[in-house]
């Protein structure tokens, strides 16, 4: 009997099994859709970002839209020269020149207030100007707080009857004391007594005034940089509180644009000096922050 041969040619391969061809089916269906994910969700993922980003962008221009809505657009900062009492003021000459007399101390005072009242119906002159503009019915004043408002509105209410009332002439002793009263109140505290401006807003807090008071119980004036700094942004945190464009009287040793910077966006700074600001600004009132 003849015996099949059991040897096997060696070009033959034996066949693969059919669960092999469907695995490899299903792997390269996985490979080619892994593939077509990542192309077609690149750019969807770049899209999308872009949309997110841009979405945040548009939230963060309402937001600053909102926030402009609720303050001024500019703020216009009229240089003051400022008023002090014949007291500090002597007391400021004699750590000058420890040799001056009462009465030429008295002399220069009576000079230094020519000169305020100079300055101040230049700033009125420019104030006019704004209230036309801007059809402005209040300013903001340095000095003016929750305190002394009151106080300073009698004044201003005593100065309206005294011109309604005075003599003509009027008594020499009154109007010297009514012309002092109006250069303590200044320009827009005058343009209230006239009726060309409706009130004086409140423009600092209390007490960050005087913390940032530089004149000291001795009557020397020590600067405190710190100190001055919160009660400028006391100050901005109340300009704030206005619409449009908001105007202040305050000292020109102050720069209200780093506090405005910091505090609020896409307000406005201007800083307006009259002619006599320069001229008649005492030494006492010079801007301590250029100094070193």
């Amino acid at each position: 009997m003849k015996r099949e041969s059991t040897d096997q040619d060696p070009g033959d391969q034996p066949a693969l099994p059919k669960w092999w061809y469907s695995t490899f089916r299903l792997s390269m269906i996985a490979i080619v859709t892994t593939a077509l994910c990542l192309v077609i969700t690149i750019p969807i993922s770049r899209v999308i970002s872009k949309r997110v980003n841009q979405s945040k962008l548009d939230a963060l221009q309402l937001y600053q839209k909102k926030q402009a809505a609720f303050q001024p657009s500019e703020v216009i900062h009229i240089l003051n020269t400022h008023y002090v009492t014949p007291e500090v003021y002597a007391t400021d000459l004699k750590n000058q020149d420890s040799t001056l007399t009462q009465k030429q101390i008295d002399k220069q005072y009576l000079e230094y207030l020519k000169g305020v009242n100079a300055a101040q119906k230049e700033q009125v002159s420019v104030l006019r100007s704004l209230i036309k503009e801007h059809k402005l019915k209040s300013v903001y004043i340095e000095g003016l707080t929750d305190k002394n408002y009151e106080e300073i509105m009698e004044s201003i209410e005593f100065l309206k009857k005294y011109e309604k009332t005075k003599e003509d002439p009027p008594e020499e002793f009154l109007e010297l004391f009514a012309w002092q009263a109006k250069l303590i109140l200044g320009a827009a505290g005058q343009l209230v007594v006239e009726g060309e401006l409706e009130t004086l807003l409140i423009t600092e807090d209390s007490g960050a005034m005087e913390a940032a008071n530089p004149i000291q119980s001795d009557g020397k004036a020590v600067f405190d940089k710190k100190a001055d700094e919160r009660y400028e942004d006391a100050i901005v945190r109340n300009l704030l509180k206005g619409k449009g464009v908001v105007v202040i009287v305050l000292g020109g040793d102050h720069d209200l644009s780093d506090n405005l910077n910091r505090l609020a966006h896409g307000v406005k700074y201007k800083r307006v000096a009259v002619p006599k600001f320069k001229e008649f600004e005492k030494p006492l009132n010079e801007s301590p922050k250029n100094k070193n």
